[in-house]
C-alpha cells in the first residue's frame, strides 16, 4: 500500500511540474487535470512544428474554422467557395500560434530614422527574439510615424501595409449579424520569433500552400528578405531572409517585404 501511494505521489509531483513548466512557456491552459493527451500536444507544440492549417472564415456568420490540408480537401469544389473565405495559414509551432496571410508587399520602408518612442530598443538588450506584445509594437510604429515625412519616407510603409491587408471584402459574402463586412482580422507586421518560425518551417508551409492554393505564393519562389516589429534602435530596425535565416538589424529605410501575421 505504501509503494502504490509513493508511486502515486511521485507521478502528481512530476505531473505537477509538467504543468508549472508549460506554463512557464506560455501554455497557461493547461491544469493537473487536463488530458494526458494535451500534455503531450502542448510538449511537441513547444519543441517544434504541431500543425499548419487552413484559416478559413464561414460565410453566414463569420465564424473561423481552421482545417487540415486532408479536412480542407474533403469539401467540394462548390462548397469551398459557397461556404468559407480563405485567410490564410495558421501555423502552429515553438510555443505560438499566428495566422499567415496569403499575400505579401514588396518595396516597403520601415519609416524614417528616428526613434520610435514608447517602443523597446533592442540594440545590446537581450530578449530581441523572444515573442513580443505584437498589437502594441504595430499600434506604436503607426501612432509615432503617423503624418511623419523624412528621409524620403512617408509614414511607416511596412507596418501599414500590414494593417491595410484584408485578406477577403464585403464582395466575397462574409457576414457578421446579416451584415456583408470586409474582413476583420487584426493583420500586422511580426515580431522576431514568428519570422523565425517562416524561415525553420517554410518548406513544409510552402507544401500547404501548394497543395491548397497552388504555387502563386510560395515563400522560396516569391520573397526573401521581410520586416519585424522590433525596433533596433533610432536607425535600424530587425529584418530576416526568409530564405537564407540571416536575421540583423537594418537601416529603417530600406526597403524590404511584408508579410501581415495575425495572432487571432
Amino acid at each position: 500500500m505504501a509503494s502504490n501511494q509513493q508511486n502515486i505521489t511521485g507521478l502528481l509531483l512530476a505531473k505537477r511540474k509538467q504543468v508549472k513548466a508549460l506554463h512557464d512557456l506560455g501554455f497557461a491552459d493547461i491544469t493537473e487535470s487536463s488530458r494526458a493527451s494535451l500534455f503531450a500536444e502542448r510538449i511537441r507544440w513547444a519543441a517544434g512544428l504541431l500543425d499548419i492549417r487552413v484559416a478559413a472564415d464561414r460565410k453566414r456568420d463569420g465564424k473561423k474554422f481552421y482545417f487540415t490540408v486532408e479536412e480542407w480537401q474533403t469539401i467540394d469544389n462548390a462548397g469551398r467557395s459557397e461556404e468559407f473565405a480563405r485567410r490564410g495559414l495558421r501555423i502552429r509551432a515553438d510555443g505560438l500560434s499566428f495566422v499567415m496571410a496569403l499575400q505579401y508587399y514588396n518595396n516597403k520602408a520601415w519609416g524614417s530614422r528616428s526613434t520610435v518612442t514608447d517602443l523597446t530598443s533592442f540594440g545590446g538588450i537581450a530578449g530581441a527574439w523572444a515573442h513580443q506584445d505584437v498589437a502594441r509594437f504595430n499600434a506604436r510604429i503607426l501612432e509615432y510615424y503617423a503624418g511623419q515625412n523624412a528621409d524620403e519616407v512617408v509614414g511607416a510603409p511596412a507596418a501599414e501595409a500590414a494593417n491595410g491587408f484584408h485578406a477577403y471584402l464585403e464582395g466575397d459574402g462574409v457576414k457578421v449579424n446579416g451584415v456583408a463586412v470586409d474582413d476583420q482580422t487584426k493583420w500586422l507586421l511580426p515580431d522576431v520569433a514568428q519570422m523565425l518560425v517562416l524561415y525553420r518551417y517554410r518548406k513544409a508551409i510552402d507544401t500547404v500552400i501548394t497543395q491548397v492554393w497552388g504555387q502563386a505564393f510560395t515563400l522560396e519562389k516569391s520573397v526573401d528578405v521581410i520586416w519585424s516589429c522590433v525596433q533596433y534602435n533610432a536607425n535600424e530596425a530587425y529584418r530576416l531572409s526568409v530564405l537564407s535565416g540571416r536575421l540583423y538589424s537594418d537601416t529603417k529605410t530600406n526597403n524590404y517585404s511584408v508579410i501581415p501575421i495575425s495572432e487571432e
